[in-house]
């Protein structure tokens, strides 16, 4: 049990990872139940229910229990088979992050941003060798996985950890460091290549070294990649967006949502609830937007209430870093990126999602590591 405490979380990740590959996406449900029924174990632990614990993760039990709270109290004529097993996999979700994290916190602040990186790069590997070059709907490139949005996403993921954990750069970093590059802009995702800026301006602010790292990234995207027969619409889209000629094509999308949350504003449409009446005539998608997909779930009373805590919770944790002089955090970046990818991708509601899930394992680690500094059981660092 106390390795399975210990190593859970992060074999749920890499169960994440794969089940939005093309070859292994197919199978990845039945591996998903498995850990679902093994997290399902945590929430009995003492140890989830130390008080020291709930109140270093305060806003995964917070968020955990808005979700209980609406199901039975806004939400209970929503209630049906698929709203409980949601309900369940999104509680057993936040036990499993409190739980891995809390048993082995060196583990998840040091190698974890690494061994997924690695992990995501055979699959980017396994699709460029094996004719996962195809084109989806357009120009974009799915290099393996099952979406463009996707490969763009894991490669922005590969990108920022290496900028933040490599020290010393050799052949291996530099190596993997340009598989997540080509993801990025092989799927072509203009919100990918945000995350990307993000973390960097995060990692070096506004200075000459943050200068060096961005004309080297411009000059392999534009000149290396094309140049080794890597061709990649990542670039021509940004630009396009830049300029003004191509828009970011979700205003049908976000509208349908809309329509949704103005019929039922208080009592929401339930936990995965999909477009109905109207909204559908305009839309079959989602809203790729996490913030809009929770109020339509959760109506303005408990999805309002559960954004304020997330939003909350991204400045509480900043503020507790900058008084505690910790460095640039890749895992304080993660959360702020994703936040404001959240706009443009349906983050936080997913439950088989790897950025809604390493989201919330960067809170519960970024809020450990507060915890163990105002303790110190960590010597402070100096800013880079």
């Amino acid at each position: 049990m106390e390795k399975l405490k210990k190593y859970l979380l992060f074999l749920f990740l890499l169960e994440n990872v794969a089940a939005q590959t093309r070859l292994m996406g197919g199978i990845s449900t039945y591996f998903f139940y498995a850990f679902l029924v093994l997290g399902a174990m945590f929430i009995l632990q003492r140890d989830l229910w130390k008080s020291e614990t709930m109140s270093t993760y305060w806003p995964l039990y917070v968020m955990g229990g808005i979700y209980v709270l609406y199901e039975f109290t806004f939400g209970q004529s929503t209630i049906s088979t698929q709203t409980l097993v949601y309900l369940i996999a999104k509680l057993t979700t936040f036990a499993i992050i409190v739980v891995s994290v809390d048993n082995n916190f060196k583990f998840y602040e040091r190698n974890m941003l690494y061994g997924l990186s690695v992990f995501i790069c055979f699959f980017v590997l396994y699709g460029m060798l094996t004719g996962g070059l195809e084109h989806s709907h357009s120009t974009r490139m799915l290099v393996g996985f099952g979406n463009a949005n996707s490969t763009s996403g894991m490669g922005a993921f590969v990108l920022g950890a290496m900028l933040f954990i490599t020290e010393k750069w050799n052949l291996k970093s530099l190596l993997i460091t340009g598989i997540g590059l080509y993801a990025v802009l092989a799927g072509g995702s203009r919100a990918s290549i945000m995350v990307v800026a993000i973390l960097m301006f995060i990692k070096y602010g506004f200075s000459p070294k943050m200068v060096l790292v961005v004309a080297a990234i411009v000059f392999a995207a534009v000149y290396i990649l094309p140049a080794i027969g890597l061709n990649t619409v990542g670039v021509e889209r940004f630009l396009h967006t830049v300029d003004g000629t191509e828009g970011s094509n979700r205003d049908n999308e976000r509208e349908a949502c809309w329509v949704m949350i103005r019929e039922k504003p208080w009592n929401g449409w339930g936990f995965e609830a999909q477009n109905q009446g109207i909204a559908l005539e305009m839309s079959e998608l989602g809203s790729h937007n996490g913030y809009l997909e929770t109020l339509k779930f959760m109506g303005y009373p408990c999805g309002g209430a559960w954004l304020g805590i997330l939003v909350l919770s991204i400045l509480v944790i900043f503020k507790r870093y900058h008084k505690l002089g910790i460095a640039r955090d890749m895992f304080v970046g993660i959360v702020l990126a994703f936040a404001v990818n959240a706009y443009f991708e349906g983050l936080f509601v997913g439950v088989h999602e790897f950025a809604t899930n390493v989201f919330f394992v960067c809170l519960a680690v970024a809020y450990k590591k507060a915890a163990l500094y105002e303790k110190g059981y960590l010597f402070k660092e100096n800013n880079k």
